[in-house]
């Protein structure tokens, strides 16, 4: 089927419909697959051709048909991090699982999964590696693991959950091939109950498990939790649909509205904006370009909306970091603020606030930096926790990866040197 693949994708996959509610519906049972992580680009593509949705496409006016809005199968948001911090595996699974340190909450989560807690920190993936530091070798222990943030549309019962996670772990291990040591909890503190899945860096074979490749995290992964929750729960409800689309229009993240809006958008003279949109637009759009002028992205001139020319950037770095339209009111030119890329080189300034990923609240580890000489301020996410403080001055270094991974950024601490004229500059 896929040319010289190794794989027997009839043994994968089985596909069979049947009629219910005069709807459609389409399940896909997987049989243990043969093969790697990085090789499910064929299974993906198979699951997007067989299901009746397809992503944004075909506008009628403000239908969005084929779009995850009018979709009946339950919807969940997957969210996958990683790390190989011996001390932040054994510290997420003691406190921030049970939520030990939060005294608000009197009913502590529980932990599940197939083995022991004692037995899964006996399993802890540990493992010597050596880095060089200043000119000098040094050595540290680490252990992978792997977290996992399910948060299903519908707010469901703990029962239904765990449930839920069983069956996301084990189409996990079909796809994979791996045999998991896992532990999980139901966190039920924020509007929406949601899991939190720990992966331990080695199976329960003693196979060790490197990474979780693109397709499953941002495609696979979202596709059988779809068919996971329908099966459990039945078709979405009218009401969850319409809530869905309420959502969407105010959503501080780009959506099928935006995409709507600048297929609508009648180009203008002025460069500081896309395009013009007139207010006989249809109230979902209309409502949905109001809300862009609340948050500064669209101006009203002449009764017409002005939708700026970066609304679409800035509206999916709102989406990918949920504190960055935050961290703009920290700055004197937020409206400016940029997102540091390591393409920029280096910057110097001076850190107005620091923003540590806590899995809850905030998704992302960054600061924000204002150089109050340039005018300029960047938005400075970060892979690794920040030890730095709110009034340093510091300069940020692009680091290339010299195994050509991720980019990653490094911090130096820096004073502000005064000059003999009475002006000031950044010295090492």
């Amino acid at each position: 089927m896929y040319g010289k693949s190794r794989y027997n994708w009839d043994k994968v996959a089985k596909q069979y419909s049947q009629e219910n509610e005069n709807k459609k519906r389409l399940r896909i049972y997987f049989g243990r697959a043969k093969h790697t992580p990085d090789d499910v680009r064929p299974l993906v593509n198979l699951l997007k051709k067989a299901s009746h949705i397809t992503y944004v496409s075909n506008y009628s006016n403000n239908n969005f048909h084929n779009s995850f809005i009018n979709s009946s199968k339950q919807q969940c948001v997957v969210k996958f991090r990683y790390s190989d911090n011996i001390q932040a595996h054994a510290k997420y699974l003691k406190n921030y699982m049970i939520q030990k340190d939060k005294e608000e909450i009197s009913k502590k989560p529980e932990l599940f999964g197939n083995v022991s807690t004692d037995e899964y920190i006996s399993r802890m993936d540990k493992e010597k590696k050596t880095f060089y530091k200043n000119g000098k070798m040094k050595t540290k222990t680490t252990s992978k693991h792997f977290k996992w943030i399910l948060t299903p549309e519908e707010n469901l019962s703990e029962e239904v959950l765990k449930e839920y996670t069983k069956c996301f772990i084990q189409r996990l291990e079909q796809i994979t091939g791996y045999k998991f040591v896992w532990q999980a909890a139901v966190h039920q503190n924020t509007k929406h109950n949601h899991v939190h899945l720990l992966i331990n860096g080695v199976d329960l074979n003693g196979k060790r498990i490197d990474r979780f490749s693109k397709d499953i995290i941002k495609n696979y992964a979202r596709e059988f939790s779809q068919e996971i929750l329908t099966n459990i729960c039945g078709y979405r409800s009218n009401e969850l649909k319409k809530q869905a689309r309420t959502n969407r229009i105010y959503a501080e993240r780009f959506t099928e509205f935006d995409k709507k809006i600048q297929s609508l958008c009648i180009k203008d003279k002025d460069s500081k904006f896309l395009g013009y949109i007139g207010k006989d637009c249809g109230d979902d759009i209309f409502k949905r370009l109001e809300y862009l002028e609340s948050i500064n992205l669209a101006e009203v001139i002449d009764g017409k909306f002005y939708i700026k020319k970066d609304f679409e950037e800035r509206l999916k770095n709102y989406g990918k970091y949920n504190t960055f339209r935050e961290a703009q009111s920290l700055v004197k030119n937020g409206e400016a603020m940029k997102l540091y890329l390591s393409e920029m080189g280096e910057i110097k300034g001076t850190i107005r606030k620091v923003y540590s990923m806590n899995d809850e609240d905030i998704w992302n580890n960054a600061m924000v930096i204002e150089n109050e000489k340039t005018g300029e301020s960047f938005f400075v996410p970060s892979f690794n926790p920040i030890t730095l403080k709110p009034g340093q001055n510091i300069k940020v270094v692009p680091k290339k990866d010299p195994k050509g991974g991720a980019d990653r950024t490094t911090f130096k601490d820096i004073n502000i040197v005064k000059k003999d004229d009475g002006t000031w500059s950044y010295g090492d």
